[in-house]
């Protein structure tokens, strides 16, 4: 007769996986005081967004500086949406391309009107 699994095993909650998205779902984000600005204070180690999480920190923009965008997404995060191409900095601000548009099918307008979005650098 075969051994019966045990909840554990059945789930899959023993693994490394399972383990960091219990730590994440438990524990709480950790703020800090900078220059009178409440800021988000990430793990060195964060690796767990993704393309909605960037589409909904710069839905209906069409700059936002990085220092409010550090607000809603890692550091790692707002790299990697550089490199995609969604995001290019210009001077201080970081511009929402056409191209983050396209791809993380964006609202075409906001409060103000028609967003012009920037174009993808060559």
């Amino acid at each position: 007769m075969a051994r019966r699994k045990t909840w554990a095993q059945k789930t899959r909650s023993h693994t490394a996986a399972a383990r960091t998205l219990a730590k994440a779902f438990n524990e709480r984000p950790i703020f800090e005081e900078r220059d009178g600005e409440t800021w988000r204070v990430w793990p060195k180690n964060f690796q767990s967004y993704g393309a909605d999480d960037v589409a909904q920190a710069i839905k209906r923009q069409r700059a936002i500086e990085e220092s409010e965008l550090s607000h809603e997404l890692a550091p790692t995060a707002v790299k990697w949406a550089i490199t995609k191409g969604w995001l290019v900095r210009a001077g201080t601000l970081l511009m929402v391309t056409t191209k983050a548009r396209d791809e993380l099918k964006l609202p075409l307008r906001n409060d103000q009107g028609a967003i012009k979005f920037a174009k993808v650098p060559a």
